[in-house]
């Protein structure tokens, strides 16, 4: 703890420019792996849903589901079933505010193609948009509100601070001073459709031969981000069912993006607002080089404390941004 007052006594937040400017710089997309063997399917649905509402232009939450992919307990059989279904759920869950952002963006691209400003009534139609997104993630943390520390911190710290912000952003618009331009609007709407359009899916590496089933999280990590970025084919072998690299795609064949940058995340964890954002500034931004201890945190350790990063920071004077990157399920921030 001492070192992490430290390391707060010497380093100040960046501002929101920073990471914004490095959005738009094209490295945009974020890979989510969550690696769970066994984990409560509520502690795995929030750390999905707080991974799923960072605000990136391109981001891919994979659960990475490492329980025997055929139980014969029945009662595993529930958990697991139920498990699989969180990516889908969340999906749905997000389907309507991000259909209706999604909407309003390409509405105001028809209409004020080409123009510099925005008039009053964008600028009220903007803030429209903002208050009842705000006002649907304030119902959700509602539902989603429990009694355990997760589902707390996942209402409080995540849903209702989201919406805290967004329902600021929208009465600034209303009350503007001066005319909005027209790249501001347009960036506002995108950021309402960033924060609602991530993609969930799910991976069992054990379905397959072909990957290593050794029991550690790191192992489960590296046998999925082994396939990232190629498609493969699932093909039956003496051995059992495998992927195999597909030189050309065809129907059925499973392909795995990409990504500009690769979070691990245990189920159970939460990421905060901005955390996925500012992290990434601090991976790959101007001063990447210098952020060694922020890369080897975020390599390393998948459940560790933000506060303790942050004391391993302070002798490696790096991680200026690593600003709320992950939160604890211990609500004493220990």
């Amino acid at each position: 703890m001492r070192r992490a007052l430290q390391w707060f006594s010497k380093h100040l937040p960046v501002t929101r420019a920073q990471p914004d400017r490095h959005l738009a710089s094209g490295q945009t997309s974020m890979t989510v792996l969550v690696p769970s063997s066994g984990a409560d399917p509520l502690a795995v649905r929030a750390t999905m849903l707080s991974a799923a509402l960072q605000e990136r232009p391109s981001v891919r939450v994979v659960l990475l589901l490492d329980d025997d992919p055929y139980p014969a307990d029945s009662d595993d059989a529930a958990r697991l079933a139920e498990t699989r279904a969180i990516a889908g759920d969340i999906m749905r869950l997000l389907a309507e505010p991000w259909r209706r952002a999604s909407d309003a963006l390409l509405r105001f691209e028809l209409e004020h193609s080409g123009d510099a400003n925005a008039d009053a009534s964008e600028a009220r139609a903007l803030a429209g948009e903002y208050a009842w997104a705000a006002g649907w993630l304030r119902d959700l943390a509602e539902g989603e509100e429990s009694d355990d520390a997760v589902g707390r911190l996942l209402a409080d710290q995540v849903l209702r601070t989201l919406a805290d912000e967004l329902a600021v952003i929208g009465e600034a618009a209303a009350t503007a001073a001066v005319a909005l331009s027209a790249d501001r609007v347009n960036e506002l709407y995108s950021r309402l459709a960033w924060i609602f359009g991530a993609e969930l899916t799910v991976f069992e590496r054990r379905k397959y031969s072909s990957t290593s089933h050794a029991p550690t999280t790191s192992s489960n990590v590296d046998a999925y981000r082994a396939l990232m970025g190629g498609a493969h084919r699932i093909e039956e072998t003496p051995d059992g069912t495998a992927l195999k690299p597909a030189a050309e795609r065809r129907p059925g064949d499973i392909r795995v993006p990409g990504s500009d940058a690769v979070l691990t995340l245990d189920a159970g964890s939460l990421l905060l607002r901005d955390s996925s954002r500012l992290l990434a500034y601090s991976l790959q931004g101007p001063d990447a080089a210098r952020d060694v201890g922020a890369r080897e945190t975020a390599e390393a350790a998948t459940d560790a404390d933000v506060l303790a990063w942050r004391g391993m920071l302070y002798h490696c004077d790096a991680g200026d941004t690593l600003r709320d990157f992950a939160g604890s399920g211990d609500p004493t921030g220990k």
